[in-house]
């Protein structure tokens, strides 16, 4: 959360019983001056080097997307080219990392685009967009398996939805699916389950197709 300080922090975790943070031990962390919806962290190699990104969504208008370079935990740098700074004032929600794409949900943008699709191959040099699609309300959370994306949304009665993503730049509904309740910040898929909280009783949802 947005904090007088640094919002983003390394730990080295080799020793679960005494975590450290890793810095150079007068200012730790990185100074976002916004708060991060979500994080993924990508070990990339560009030019025979390898590199530490981390992808952040976050509700800073100006960059709702940001990538940040932590090869050296010590000295974090942001990437001003990989940043985003997306049309409109909505806020960053969602992101998810499937082979050289990233995908990025925000809050709903009408009219225009509320899922993004990125191409991540090289940061340094940027991030081109492939593809985008409107989906009418708020992408609170995103999984890819294979070429379904399932997206956890505030639109009431298809809390749920499974969009097709083989092509970023026609992606398309299948499927939209009524949870009860919004979703909550857990949202997860794993072997054909959806598992999901939800901001009203009950709180826990798991779900999973069940036609022949």
């Amino acid at each position: 959360r947005f904090t007088a300080g640094p919002e983003f922090h390394i730990f080295d975790i080799s020793n679960p019983i005494n975590p450290a943070e890793i810095g150079n031990g007068i200012c730790n962390g990185y100074e976002l001056g916004s708060t991060v919806e979500r994080i993924a962290i990508e070990e990339q190699k560009i030019s025979a080097s390898k590199y530490v990104f981390a992808y952040l969504a976050t509700d800073q208008d100006s960059r709702e997307l940001r990538v940040l370079d932590a090869t050296n935990p010590s000295s974090i740098n942001e990437v001003p080219t990989a940043s985003q700074d997306l049309p409109g004032i909505q806020d960053g929600e969602s992101l998810y990392i499937s082979g050289s794409k990233l995908y990025f949900g925000r809050r709903s943008t009408p009219p225009g685009p509320d899922l993004y699709v990125f191409d991540i191959t090289d940061p340094l040099a940027g991030l081109p967009t492939m593809g985008s699609a409107d989906i009418g309300t708020s992408v609170l959370g995103i999984k890819i398996v294979g070429p379904l994306a399932f997206l956890a949304t505030t639109r009431a009665g298809k809390q749920i939805q499974v969009w097709n993503v083989v092509d970023p730049s026609n992606m398309y509904v299948l499927e939209e699916f009524n949870s009860g309740y919004i979703v909550g910040n857990g949202f997860d898929y794993s072997n054909d389950f959806i598992y999901t909280t939800l901001q009203s009783s009950p709180n826990l949802k798991i779900l999973y197709d069940n036609t022949p």
